[in-house]
């Protein structure tokens, strides 16, 4: 799953849960007016491997689009985990243990800015030249492009169903989901949605903006991952917050990173620059709950 890849993101929904709910007929597709491509790396530690996704576009006529370079999502994967964090709604996170944990990877996805976007747990399988992996009910915050791109606040929360499919010339990521309103402890369904992200492998060379732009910035990027797992291992759950008229968490992350970056190289520089992020983190997180000895 690393490489250079052509994607696609692509959801639409398909049915109407609730009573007097029209389906929206809108179609998201990233590849609207422009090409998407994919720089993915990956970084083994021991039982963990880190899958770092870099984004950038090409105009319609194939052209690099000047500024759309962009960290994109992360995937934690992690063989034998002791526990995952299950999201609860209402911004609150808690952490959960696996009973069984022998066979089974749970794979963290980021947002923007490193912090938790979802998480679930489930076996590779292989079959030939085929692997699989797949997790189901797993419930998770509102996405990004429904927010941001669709302008959708209607609903709080999807509960997801995940099927990975790679090959050695592509990987597809399906999603089966349904579109929850939360209030208080209550869900409800409000529409099925199924997505597909898509994505095929191109020639090395094809990324090398989004190789050079992994290079200068890798510094930063290992750091800000160094203290979200620091963080993540400090608490048994927590709650996510933009207080009122702050700008998205991601926006003072990636102000940070300009900043700092070149500074990271002196050890009191890079002690600097990782207080300043905890201090960004905790102003969206209030006091969590610490772990249980």
């Amino acid at each position: 799953m690393g490489g250079c890849f052509l994607v696609d993101y692509n959801f639409s929904e398909t049915k109407a849960l609730a009573q007097g709910y029209t389906r929206d007929e809108r179609v998201y597709d990233v590849n609207q007016k422009k090409t998407v491509l994919e720089w993915i790396y990956p970084v083994e530690e021991g039982r963990k491997i880190r899958v770092q996704h870099v984004l950038f576009a090409l105009d319609e006529q194939g052209q690099f689009m000047e500024g759309s370079l962009l960290r994109h999502q992360a995937e934690d994967w992690e063989y034998a985990p002791a526990y995952y964090f299950e999201y609860q709604g209402q911004s609150r996170w808690k952490k959960v243990r696996v009973e069984k944990p022998q066979g089974q990877w749970a794979r963290r996805v980021t947002n923007l800015d490193d912090g938790l976007r979802y998480q679930c747990v489930g076996a590779w399988v292989a079959h030939g030249q085929r692997l699989e992996w797949e997790c189901g009910d797993n419930f998770a915050p509102i996405p990004g492009r429904e927010t941001r791109d669709m302008k959708r606040s209607d609903y709080q929360a999807l509960v997801r169903a995940t099927r990975l499919v790679s090959f050695p010339s592509h990987f597809v990521e399906r999603q089966k989901n349904v579109k929850t309103v939360v209030a208080g402890e209550e869900r409800k369904p409000l529409a099925e949605e199924v997505g597909r992200n898509w994505y095929l492998r191109m020639p090395e060379k094809d990324c090398q903006q989004a190789m050079d732009f992994t290079k200068a910035r890798g510094a930063y990027w290992r750091l800000l991952q160094e203290t979200w797992a620091e963080l993540f291992e400090q608490v048994d759950d927590f709650t996510e917050v933009t207080p009122p008229e702050a700008p998205p968490r991601f926006m003072k992350i990636m102000e940070l990173e300009d900043e700092v970056l070149p500074r990271l190289a002196d050890p009191a520089g890079k002690a600097e620059a990782k207080k300043r992020i905890l201090e960004i983190i905790q102003t969206y997180r209030p006091a969590a709950a610490p772990k249980a000895p």
